[in-house]
């Protein structure tokens, strides 16, 4: 059956094929993977992009260490649905790329940002456990310089370290069982969980709350079709990077 096009199609299609191949290509390893029964887990396959969509089928081509040419899959859309439109087009497509990731155990969010610490209480927090590793180097300073006329707080010195190493523990294990599974859910890449667990270390849970408040503020606009070649907020490189 031939593909059913309309005279706006090569604009909307291309659009389409753009944005998978700058801001959701983790989605097409996805959907070879669970549609087509490609295995990318070996690493054979790369150079994977989408070359073509249109109302019946998504078209995904990849490179495999075996085969010197391109080669071209073709994923019919579920239950060989027709679409009528492109709005159809997408929303088919992303209800496909959130079933794909679902049986990878992943979110269809890939998440490269790090959200810093934003609040009062978190800034408290950090600067609490600051103080702390400042009164391991100069306990004098801080126990008598800065806090010294403050009830208490002078009398906490001998156990500074035992308080420091207590919370670098309760925040270690806050991160390992709460921010950790975010980090592997939503595919962060490993740079960015660097910097997400430096900042566990110094708020904790607070990190985890962060990561999910930011994935719900965003996850209704995550696929995104439009033209934004226009906008001076369009990203020249990787566009999901502000994602």
């Amino acid at each position: 059956m031939p593909s059913r096009r309309s005279s706006k199609a090569p604009t909307r299609a291309a659009l389409i094929v753009s944005k998978f191949n700058r801001r959701y290509k983790h989605c097409l390893e996805d959907l070879l993977n669970y549609y087509a029964k490609v295995s990318t887990k070996n690493n054979e396959v790369e150079r994977i992009h989408l070359k073509d969509i249109d109302f019946e089928q998504i078209t995904i081509a990849f490179r495999h260490d075996l085969v010197e040419f391109e080669i071209l899959k073709p994923i019919r859309y579920e239950n060989d649905k027709v679409c009528e439109n492109w709005d159809e087009v997408e929303e088919t497509v992303k209800l496909m790329c959130y079933k794909a990731a679902k049986s990878k155990g992943v979110s269809a969010i890939c998440l490269k940002k790090i959200v810093y610490p934003f609040s009062i209480i978190n800034w408290l927090l950090i600067f609490g456990v600051s103080l702390l590793f400042v009164g391991h180097y100069e306990p004098a300073w801080i126990y008598g310089t800065l806090f010294g006329k403050f009830p208490i707080i002078p009398s906490l010195e001998p156990y500074n370290d035992y308080i420091l190493g207590s919370a670098m523990l309760i925040h270690l294990v806050e991160a390992w069982f709460t921010l950790a599974p975010k980090l592997h859910y939503y595919r962060v890449p490993i740079d960015y969980q660097m910097e997400w667990y430096g900042c566990a270390m110094l708020d904790g849970y607070a990190s985890a709350l962060r990561l999910s408040h930011y994935v719900t503020s965003i996850e209704d606009r995550y696929f995104d079709f439009s033209d934004d070649t226009a906008s001076t907020d369009a990203p020249v490189v990787d566009s999901d990077s502000e994602l």
